[in-house]
């Protein structure tokens, strides 16, 4: 008969034991959540495997519905927190997986649960001075800390969820996030002079939404652009000032072209 995995394999339905490195056996009977498994789901979604992502996805959050907070270790077979790992030292893996969901599936309700997170966020972490870590979800008390990662990562991923016209959001089939939430390019290649910005004509078939990614490309602000008109003209500018930092790149790069060295021939006296 076949060997019986049922205490042995690490995933139960949508959650994950740990498991022994050398042997692949779960380490303990009991299935424990730990704070650190909330990056998995982004990585099914980088594997093409959506169903099981939003599946676990959804076990995860349902702690932080519970707690307002995701606890670092719970007890998912008795229904409880562990004796002393109750705290939340502001991780950014939860919210790490909600923006890969929602840029993979563009299910409004990734935006629905990144949202409830910040305002759970706001309500039980803000300081006077930032965010503070939750010295327990028990009681919802606060240590004297924020951990830097709160600003690299875990706020990170919360603004790129709801601003399509970021660079990251823009360019997304050309990079990928590291687990620090550093962006690395796909390619090795060099990269070469960008394409042509668009020529008015072009920009008069453009979106609000293609107008807005043009200027944040620029670097421009675009806030205070309340009518289209108003959006276009500032694309035109932004237009303009890709075609000159385009243009410079491109006399950079041939200022550099070996073959345009000319060895000189020393005069002869």
């Amino acid at each position: 008969p076949p060997p019986d995995t049922s205490t042995t394999r690490p995933q139960v339905g949508p959650w994950y034991g740990e498991a022994d490195m050398h042997k692949g056996h779960r380490r303990a009977e009991r299935v424990e959540f730990d704070a650190l498994q909330a990056f998995w789901p982004a990585l099914q979604v980088l594997a093409g495997e959506l169903r099981p992502a939003a599946a676990t996805f959804e076990a995860f959050h349902s702690l932080w519905r519970k707690f307002n907070a995701l606890p670092e270790r719970f007890d998912v077979d008795r229904g409880k927190l562990h004796d002393t790992l109750a705290y939340y030292p502001l991780r950014p893996e939860l919210a790490e997986s909600c923006y890969a969901l929602y840029h993979a599936t563009r299910d409004a309700r990734y935006l629905q649960i990144g949202a409830e997170m910040v305002t759970s966020l706001n309500s039980a972490a803000r300081t006077f001075f930032g965010f503070a870590a939750i010295k327990s979800v028990r009681s919802m008390a606060l240590e004297d800390q924020m951990p830097s990662f709160f600003l690299a990562e875990t706020l990170k991923y919360l603004y790129l969820l709801f601003d399509e016209a970021s660079f990251a959001n823009t360019h997304a089939e050309s990079y990928v996030f590291t687990t620090e939430g550093h962006l690395i390019p796909l390619s090795t290649a060099f990269h070469g002079p960008g394409p042509a910005p668009p020529t008015d004509e072009q920009l008069s078939a453009y979106g609000v939404l293609q107008l807005r990614e043009l200027i944040a490309r620029a670097s421009l602000p675009h806030g205070d652009c309340i009518e289209k008109g108003q959006l276009r003209e500032r694309a035109r500018l932004a237009a303009r000032r890709l075609e000159a930092e385009r243009r410079s790149e491109v006399e950079a790069r041939q200022a550099q072209d070996p073959r345009k060295l000319v060895c000189r021939t020393p005069a002869s006296s």
